[in-house]
C-alpha cells in the first residue's frame, strides 16, 4: 500500500480507469454476484490495458507538444527525482490531464464497441451462438432487437394478475432485481386479475412496474409511420415521448390484442 502522499496519487491514477470502466460497464449490465477477487481482478486488467494506452498517448503528448525541446525522462519519473518533478510541473499536470481524460474516453469507447457487438449478436443470431452472457436481457429484448423504425411495446402480467400493456419507455438494469423498474408510457392498457382478457384504455401518461411484482413480460416491435419527422421517430431503441398518439395507439391495441 502507498505510504507518501505521492505513492497515493499515484495509486488513484493507476486505479482511475478501472474504476472508471465498472462505472460504465454497470450502466449496460446487470450486476451479477461475484467474488471480491473475481470483481477486483476485472478492473485491475481495465486499468493496466485502459493505462497502457493512455499512458502511451500522454507520453506523445508530453513528446510532442508540452515541450519537444525537452523529451520526458522516464528514468527520472521513475525514480521520483523532486529537482526533476519540480522542474516539469507544466509538463506533469498535462500529462496527468492528457492520461486520465484518455482512460475516461477509451473505457466509453470500448463500452460503445461492446454494445454494437451485441446489436450484431441481436441481428445475425449465429453471434451469439446461444450463449447468454451477464449482458442484461431486459436491454436484449426491450431494447437491442426492436429492428429499425419501431419501437416496443410490451404485456407485463404481474403477480397479482393483473396485465399492463403500453410502449416501453425505459428500464433500469444495473440494479438488482429487487430495485429494477420497467416504465411505459401512454397510450397504456389495463386489464385486472379478475378479467384479464378484458384489456381497457387508462388515462396515464406513464407508469412504473417494480421489478419484483413483474412475473413475465411479452415483447412486440411494432413500426412508426416512415412519413413522421426525425423528431418524431424511435430514438435509441426507446419509444420517444413525441411520438404521435395515432402510431403508439396502433402499436398498443396489436400488443394488447395478442394472447
Amino acid at each position: 500500500m502507498p505510504t507518501s502522499a505521492f505513492g497515493v496519487l499515484v495509486f488513484i491514477l493507476a486505479v482511475a480507469p478501472g474504476f472508471y470502466y465498472e462505472l460504465v460497464r454497470g450502466r449496460r449490465y446487470t450486476r451479477t454476484k461475484e467474488s471480491a477477487f473475481y470483481e477486483a481482478s476485472r478492473a485491475v486488467v481495465a486499468s493496466v490495458v485502459l493505462g497502457v494506452f493512455a499512458g502511451a498517448l500522454a507520453f506523445l503528448f508530453w513528446l510532442y507538444i508540452l515541450s519537444p525541446e525537452d523529451p520526458p525522462d522516464v528514468t527520472a519519473l521513475l525514480k521520483r527525482d523532486p529537482q526533476y518533478l519540480g522542474a516539469h510541473t507544466r509538463q506533469l499536470v498535462g500529462g496527468l490531464a492528457v492520461y486520465l481524460v484518455a482512460s475516461f474516453l477509451f473505457a466509453r469507447l470500448w463500452m460503445k464497441l461492446h454494445g454494437l457487438y451485441d446489436r450484431a449478436k441481436a441481428k445475425f443470431p449465429w453471434l451469439s451462438q446461444g450463449v447468454t452472457s451477464s449482458h442484461s436481457l431486459w436491454t436484449e429484448v426491450l431494447q437491442s432487437r426492436a429492428p429499425k423504425g419501431h419501437i416496443s411495446v410490451a404485456r407485463v402480467r404481474m403477480k397479482s394478475g393483473e396485465i399492463w400493456v403500453g410502449p416501453v419507455l425505459g428500464f433500469s438494469t444495473e440494479h438488482e432485481l429487487a430495485d429494477r423498474e420497467l416504465v411505459l408510457h401512454q397510450p397504456i392498457h389495463f386489464a385486472s386479475s379478475k378479467t384479464p382478457t378484458a384489456l381497457s384504455p387508462t388515462p396515464f401518461s406513464s407508469i412504473i412496474l417494480k421489478g419484483p411484482e413483474i412475473e413475465m413480460i411479452a415483447v412486440v416491435g411494432c413500426a412508426l409511420d416512415e412519413k413522421l419527422p426525425k423528431s418524431h421517430r424511435r430514438k435509441r431503441g426507446r419509444a420517444n415521448l413525441q411520438t404521435p398518439a395515432a402510431a403508439a395507439n396502433e402499436a398498443s391495441n396489436t400488443a394488447a390484442n395478442t394472447p
